[in-house]
Formats: structure tokens, C-alpha cells, sequence
């Protein structure tokens, strides 16, 4: 039935392309021989062979509802991977006054496929919808279009520094993708853009969706989020630039709107919380050799679990690499590197829970000279803006040497690592220690009182609270190193 589906809704999307661009031919025919004539295809196919230590991820949290690396823990025994896509293009992009596209891309082996939380890990073969939108380009000024607008599932490329710097091949399951985290693909959007030149625009964009370090980061429900665009593009003398930023306001579910004469459920998303994403990349080509450096900033409100309020929260990726062709030293092939650490604040004790979160527990103790106390603390807390995702990431390496074996075919040998940490205000002791402290100073408690107290509250849920956290944001070392082949047609 799935296989069924994809291909009625390939043959569906392929006639939306004769609608559109055959609307002139008078054939009768379902598929107008010009659209063939005037049809695009090119694609890829890669082959990656490898080996890699399994690792724990935020992305691999399945009692947190986020699946995305959902068989990280079992990296070690996927030595094998084989993924590609197809792209069926209609018009030249930025040059015609029409233009399409439709990309399916297919993994044979993803490992990375979402399951229930208590099932066995699952692989499927996945065939799905990559891009497809339609761009028109209404009017032409010196043989050029500078005005577009385009709709459909597409991808903000200035989001993605990747696209302006270098995507490292080998890494098809994005296990060390931060330092393009940023990046907005393959969503419902409608984009403008504005070109003075090929390579030198503005734009702005409505979407429906966002990335990975909105989901992880902020808690997100992605299919929630409400994403406004504005981004820049430009390359002149050898430098070239991308920035974007991302208005992006959602929520974890969605909001119960109405109920019905059958007390049914009715919901719709209305975006109760927002944050801000920021992404550049700055770069300078020179004699084959292209340095390169790259920042990712995310700040605002994190979603909050049901009852607790939202915590304010800030972190970012730096990024720093080159690119180096090396047949300017009489060498075959190219040479790729970078280097992408992160950076939050620490979890600094209470500081690091929800505002409220030490009233919240005094108001359910059990005991009523406790509950009297919860008034004074319903501001006391959540002054920390630490990214639990992050907060236990440390830094990521990137190595890439890849040499043409022919025209459309392309070898790369890799080899990536990864590093965690421990943020050592993330524990309970420092939890205690703040509460006793808060105690003694806000309610007047003698030390031996405050610290009994203290051990109550962490016994009686906090300490297991804390624990959830420390299992999430939890990253360990894993390496990559292998060998890709692709081949480009």
C-alpha cells in the first residue's frame, strides 16, 4: 500500500508539471511530447562504506518523542549505507521566466526510521518527496530576471552554510551536521527573491516547519512551527557570504480549540512560543585554497512541559574550515577540513530548571507549613538560558579528501569525530545545595532545616526530574571513517 502511494503521488506531481508548462501544446496526449523534449534529469547515486562508533544523542530520545537518530545507538553495526535522488527540472533556475522542480530522494537501508517507543530499532526502504515547487520569474530587465516567487516544498538554501562552504559527503546519517544546523530543507514555503546577479540576492520566505536544533533545542513540535524568513546572498572578488534569520513560533502539541457536542477534541496550532535563529557564513577563494568561517545562533523561549513555565534560552555553533584544491601542488583531488564547537550557558543548579519549578514542589509536599512557603518562590529559579541539547556537546572535526575517477564519478575518503562533555553544574547535588541556600536566605530556615527539606523535595521527584535531563542531553564520543563513492549523472 505505502509503495502504492508514493508512486500515485509521483504520477501526480509529474502531471502538475504538463498542466503547467505544456498548457500551450494541443496534443492530446497525457504527457505532451515537448514537456519530454524540454525535461530535465540529472541526480546522484552514493555508496558509502564505513565504520563508526555507536553513540548516545539528543536525537536519539525516543521518551522524549525525537526519533531523528533513532538507531545511533546501533552506528557500530551499519557499515553499509546507499542513498541518492533523482531531480526532474523544467526551465533553467533564475533564468526562466518558468521554472520546476521535482527531486524524490530514496535511501535503501535508513536506519534513522521513527518507531514506538517500547518497539525494536526498524529499517525500512524509504522512497519520499524531496523538493518540489515552481518558481516564476515575471519580468526581465538586461537579458535577466531578478524577481521571482516561488511555492511549493522547497528549501531556503542561505539557511544552510553548508551550501556556501562545504557538505561533508561521507556523513549521510548527519550525525556531525552542527555546523549547518541551521538549515530550513525541504518544507512548505512561499519565497521571493530579488538578484542583482547570479549569485548576489535577497529574499524572504513564509514556511511551515523548521530544523533540527528548533526541535532539539526549544522542544518544538516541528510540524507547529510558523517559520518567517529574511535572508541575504552575495559573492564579488573572491568572497561570498549567506545570512538568514528565522522568526519561528510554535508550540510541543497543539491547542485545544473547541470541544465538541461529543466532547471530541478539536486542535489547531497557534504558535504560543518563539524564538530566533541566526545563520552566516563568511568565505574568501583564492588560488584554489578557501577559508572559510561560520556561526549558528538560536535564543528565545523553550517550550515548556505541562504546568511549568517557559524558560529563556540562548546557544550557537561556531564554525571554522577550508577548502583546498589540491591540484595547484601538483596533487589530484580535494581536500576538505573544519572544525564546529558549541556554546550555552551551564545549567548552574535551580538556575537551569523552570522558573517556579522549587513553588511547584514546596505546593505539593504534603505538608502545610512547606505549602505556605511556595508563595515566596514563584519567581525564584530559571535564570540559566542553557540549551539542554547542547549543553553536553562539545565539539565536532570534519576531514573530506575526495579525486574525480571520471567525469561523473567522484571518490572521498573521511574521517569525522565527535566530542562530549559534562556540565557539572547539571547535578543533584548543586540542585540541593541551591535549594537549601534559597531557603535559608528567602524563609528564614537554619541550615540543618533547609538541608533536611531540601533532600525531601529532591527525593520527592525532583532528583528523578534531573535525572530525565542528564539522559537526554547526553552526548558520547563517536568517530566516523570510511570511504564514499558517487556517481553523478
Amino acid at each position: 500500500m505505502r509503495k502504492f502511494t508514493i508512486i500515485m503521488v509521483i504520477l501526480f506531481l509529474f502531471a502538475s508539471f504538463s498542466l503547467i508548462f505544456g498548457a500551450d501544446d494541443s496534443s492530446d496526449d497525457v504527457v505532451p511530447e515537448s514537456i519530454l523534449k524540454k525535461l530535465k534529469i540529472s541526480g546522484n547515486f552514493k555508496m558509502v562504506a564505513k565504520y563508526q562508533e555507536a553513540f548516545a544523542t539528543p536525537l536519539d530520545s525516543p521518551q522524549f518523542g525525537v526519533f531523528d537518530r533513532a538507531s545511533a545507538n546501533y552506528r557500530a553495526s551499519e557499515n553499509f549505507r546507499a542513498v541518492g535522488n533523482i531531480n526532474f527540472s523544467l526551465g533553467e533556475l533564475g533564468k526562466s521566466k518558468w521554472f520546476g522542480v521535482l527531486q524524490i530522494k530514496f535511501d535503501a537501508n535508513d536506519p534513522d526510521v521513527e518507531h514506538e517507543v517500547d518497539s525494536n530499532e526498524q529499517v525500512e526502504e524509504i522512497v519520499e518527496l524531496d523538493n518540489f515547487f515552481i518558481m516564476y520569474r515575471p519580468f526581465e530587465v538586461n537579458e535577466k530576471r531578478p524577481f521571482g516567487v516561488s511555492i511549493g516544498v522547497q528549501t531556503a538554501v542561505p539557511t544552510a552554510n553548508a551550501a556556501y562552504t562545504h557538505y561533508f559527503a561521507g556523513d549521510v546519517d548527519e550525525d556531525f551536521i552542527f555546523y549547518t544546523a541551521s538549515a530550513l530543507t525541504s518544507v512548505p514555503m512561499a519565497q521571493v527573491d530579488f538578484h542583482i546577479s547570479e549569485d548576489t540576492g535577497i529574499g524572504a520566505a513564509l514556511a511551515r516547519g523548521a530544523g533540527d536544533i528548533t526541535k532539539i533545542g526549544t522542544g518544538m513540535n516541528e510540524n507547529s512551527a510558523l517559520n518567517k524568513i529574511l535572508w541575504i546572498e552575495a559573492k564579488e572578488f573572491g568572497l561570498q557570504m549567506n545570512s538568514a534569520i528565522q522568526f519561528i513560533s510554535g508550540e510541543g502539541g497543539g491547542t485545544d480549540l473547541t470541544l465538541t457536542e461529543e466532547k471530541n477534541k478539536i486542535y489547531e496550532y497557534q504558535g504560543k512560543y518563539e524564538h530566533k535563529l541566526y545563520n552566516g557564513s563568511l568565505s574568501y577563494e583564492i588560488s584554489g585554497i578557501k577559508p572559510y568561517i561560520g556561526y549558528i545562533t538560536i535564543w528565545g523561549d523553550e517550550v515548556p512541559s505541562e504546568g511549568q513555565k517557559a524558560r529563556k534560552i540562548s546557544g550557537n555553533f561556531k564554525t571554522m574550515g577550508i577548502n583546498f584544491d589540491m591540484e595547484n601542488i601538483g596533487i589530484p583531488g580535494k581536500f576538505f577540513a573544519d572544525y564546529t564547537v558549541s556554546d550555552t550557558e551551564k545549567f548552574n543548579g535551580l538556575q537551569g530548571l523552570p522558573e517556579g519549578t522549587l513553588a511547584q514542589a514546596l505546593s505539593q509536599s504534603g505538608d502545610a507549613t512547606l505549602e505556605a512557603l511556595a508563595p515566596q518562590f514563584t519567581d525564584y529559579g530559571g535564570n540559566s538560558e542553557v540549551i539542554y541539547a547542547i549543553s553536553n556537546f562539545d565539539k565536532a572535526y570534519h576531514f573530506e579528501y575526495s579525486v574525480k575517477i571520471r567525469k561523473n564519478l567522484e571518490f572521498s575518503a573521511f574521517y569525522y569525530e565527535l566530542l562530549g562533555k559534562n556540565d557539572a553544574t547539571m547535578n543533584d547535588s548543586a540542585v540541593q545545595e541551591d535549594i537549601a541556600k534559597a531557603l535559608q536566605q528567602k524563609a528564614g530556615m537554619d541550615s540543618a532545616t533547609a538541608g533536611t527539606v531540601a533532600a525531601q523535595i529532591m527525593a520527592g521527584g525532583l532528583s528523578d526530574q534531573m535525572d530525565q535531563i542528564r539522559k537526554f542531553s547526553e552526548w558520547t564520543h563517536t568517530y566516523s571513517l570510511g570511504m564514499a563513492l558517487k556517481y553523478s549523472f
